[in-house]
């Protein structure tokens, strides 16, 4: 016969378990959990008392771009349009009694905030000739309107942009290249508003830096013009995000802060696992105490097969599979379990008899791993 311990419960009762041996929880808690967790705590205050953390400078803001390009055209003579000071985007007048085609940009930004803004913008013309055997037979770049830079504090601003294109001057151009070249061509002017802005917060290093562009064709070779705004409606909003500064005020410190993170954080995982794998390894040990302890007022003293207690004695076996079921016919019958070790640290019986009536349930280490791993109770 193996040989044996007293395993003493709660109420002082004595069960015969065969001597095998046990892990210490309480030793793997204060040998590892517990200095794994106060190396990690001292390395967050390392890590704080070494760095600085401006939460002034949290800061998020949004924006929108808004603006439309349009037109106005002047005459030589009104008289074909009696009251009419200029024409607007409605008119398609004779090319021979236009004086100036007059684009006017309007351009706006703003934002939920105060931010750093630079902002510039232009005019330029681009004229293009060509004919339908050629192709591109000639083209010229004009300024309308040098850059212009401006650099603003402000939440705000907004651009107001009017051009007179003369609209003579382009079209002798074109005659003039016409009569030189000997040939018959097509063209014309397109005028370009285009606006680069770069916006920041304070010593931000995340920076809003676009360009918006509008567009409009003036035709120079038909008889009667209808200028073209070929650039669409400009809507455009975004958000600009401030980074919290970050500064190591104490290296040193902060270089031990990290490794001892990193250590306290390995042996924390570690711990975990260990835990885990002492779970999985003693989960029958562990489950047999808890029930010994929980039901001891149900339970006799245990014994060893072969000391007496003999299964063939019974008529009938009912196999029980919630250990639940055997406390609950005990209490029904008002009688004790027995239990006993089949194959130590591997099998255990809990035996309740009534008359020649036995009902059994079997408490095993690879089941109750199987029903861990389905995250089952399984007893």
């Amino acid at each position: 016969m193996s040989k044996s311990v007293s395993y003493v419960s709660k109420s002082n009762k004595r069960y015969n378990i065969p001597k095998r041996k046990k892990l210490n929880m309480k030793a793997w808690i204060l040998f590892l959990i517990i200095p794994s967790i106060l190396i990690v705590l001292l390395s967050l205050f390392l890590l704080y008392t070494s760095s600085k953390f401006n939460s002034d400078n949290i800061f998020v803001s949004y924006y929108a771009v808004s603006g439309r390009p349009s037109y106005k055209i002047y005459l030589k003579d009104y008289t074909q349009y009696p009251g009419k000071s200029y024409l607007d985007e409605k008119y398609s007048p004779p090319a021979d009694l236009i004086s100036t085609i007059n684009p006017d940009f309007r351009f706006q930004f703003g934002s939920n905030d105060v931010l750093d803004i630079t902002y510039t913008y232009k005019v330029t013309g681009y004229l293009v000739m060509k004919n339908s055997s050629d192709g591109l037979v000639n083209d010229r770049d004009f300024v309308l309107l040098s850059p212009k830079t401006e650099t603003v504090k402000a939440s705000s601003f907004q651009i107001n942009e009017n051009i007179a294109v003369d609209y003579d001057e382009y079209k002798n151009i074109v005659n003039d290249f016409k009569r030189e070249k000997g040939m018959t061509v097509d063209s014309d002017l397109t005028v370009t508003f285009s606006v680069l802005i770069e916006a920041k917060y304070n010593d931000s290093e995340e920076v809003i830096k676009k360009e918006y562009l509008h567009t409009v064709r003036i035709p120079l070779s038909e008889l009667t013009v209808k200028v073209d705004v070929t650039s669409s409606d400009i809507n455009d909003e975004g958000s600009l995000g401030v980074n919290i500064p970050f500064e190591i005020e104490n290296p040193i410190l902060f270089i031990i802060g990290c490794v001892l993170l990193i250590v306290g954080l390995l042996l924390v995982g570690l711990s975990i696992y260990l835990f885990v794998v002492f779970r999985k390894k003693n989960i029958y040990s562990i489950t047999l105490k808890k029930l010994l302890n929980e039901y001891d007022r149900l339970i006799v003293n245990g014994v060893v097969k072969g000391d007496g207690f003999d299964e063939s004695n019974y008529d009938k076996m009912i196999e029980v599979k919630e250990f639940s079921e055997l406390v609950d016919a005990a209490s029904n019958l008002n009688a004790n379990i027995l239990f006993y070790e089949v194959i130590p640290g591997e099998e255990a019986y809990f035996i309740l008899t009534n008359d020649d009536v036995m009902y059994k349930f079997k408490l095993t280490k690879a089941y109750l791993q199987g029903a861990s791993e389905r995250g089952e109770k399984g007893y």
